[in-house]
């Protein structure tokens, strides 16, 4: 998939007149480049998402055939961003893994064997060691464990006792791969734990929920909503509440439309982590504030020696996890799988 559908901010003022995907390149335009370096890899299907001019996108294609077949994922009614970017294009990406790359990413780097290497593993990222201010952490064995901002100091990660000075740091490239088997597995779980709650939507908190949530609406065949952590200038008559962060120290906003939550709706919440569960006490909040039911929550990873699996479950929520980590002493996960 070709993520070309975005404004093209950093590039002003060629993107006032053009999109991205078609700025020139020693001649060349960005998409032309990319997809002439994706034939030669071996790719023979592509998905372009489209918003930002994709009138000129379309057209640039119908004609100029670059050897690789070309379909389109429309995103002119409203920029979807990555993770929505992706969920709006999963009818077109069945069928196993698939590359994911931004169209104005220039590199030497050798995407058949990158593909190849990603073979059986959920996700795998290209990076790079250059120079940035924002950094992916990674531990010995080259397993994603982190992010950090140098310029503020500001860490994420689920691990609590992360010495980032200790770990290994490269710059994320905008080139990664997916294989959406594992994630149809949870989901596919998720779903039967929840079978008899009649859902009709799915909520998640941007953006790390994002993909397990896509997942589970693809299979229960129902939308999926994202609650914005950033309030957006063009959104009206919003439902907003606040959480506190333990990860960041601070409180921040969560919102939705009130147009897509509705007191219609049975609801159910599902996220990656649930560790303290304020965010997960946000959407309860804007979930009340609707009008609508909460059906349930459900996480992939529960960390059981913190509160917020215990608080929840205390208030009534049907809660479910797919893993609950017991302990993370010494940098040893010790995990108890849930049962029935």
């Amino acid at each position: 998939m070709i993520f070309a559908a975005g404004l093209g901010t950093r590039l002003k003022p060629m993107t006032d007149t053009m999109p991205k995907a078609l700025v020139p390149v020693g001649g060349r335009p960005l998409l032309q480049i990319l997809l002439e370096k994706l034939a030669r890899h071996g790719c023979t299907e592509a998905v372009i998402n489209v918003h930002h001019f994709a009138d000129m996108i379309e057209e640039w294609c119908a004609s100029n055939d670059m050897g690789v077949s070309i379909c389109f994922s429309d995103e002119r009614a409203e920029l979807l961003e990555t993770g929505g970017g992706i969920r709006h294009a999963m009818p077109m990406l069945s069928g196993g893994r698939f590359l994911i790359h931004n169209v104005d990413i220039l590199s030497n780097a050798d995407l058949a064997r990158f593909y190849a290497e990603g073979e059986g593993k959920a996700a795998t990222l290209l990076v790079s060691e250059r120079k940035t201010q924002r950094y992916l952490l990674f531990d010995e064995t080259m397993r994603l464990v982190g992010w950090i901002n140098e310029a503020t100091g500001q860490v994420k990660s689920p691990y609590p006792d992360l010495q980032p000075d200790k770990c290994r740091r490269y710059a994320f490239s905008g080139i990664h791969q997916i294989d959406p088997v594992l994630m149809q597995i949870m989901a596919e779980e998720l779903v039967r734990r929840f079978s008899s709650h009649n859902i009709n939507k799915v909520i998640t908190i941007e953006s790390s929920g994002i993909a397990p949530a896509i997942m589970v609406g693809a299979i229960l065949n129902v939308p999926v909503l994202f609650a914005k952590k950033t309030k957006p200038s063009t959104m009206q008559n919003m439902l907003v509440s606040e959480v506190y962060s333990f990860t960041k120290g601070r409180s921040y906003t969560v919102c939705v439309s009130a147009e897509y939550l509705t007191k219609e709706d049975n609801v159910l919440f599902i996220d990656d982590f649930l560790a303290n569960g304020n965010a997960a006490k946000g959407i309860l909040d804007l979930v009340n504030q609707a009008g609508a039911t909460l059906k349930g929550m459900g996480f992939l990873v529960e960390k059981g020696f913190q509160e917020g699996g215990k608080h929840l479950r205390s208030m009534g929520v049907h809660v479910e996890s797919l893993a609950i980590i017991d302990s993370l002493d010494d940098c040893k996960i010790k995990i108890i799988m849930e049962s029935d």
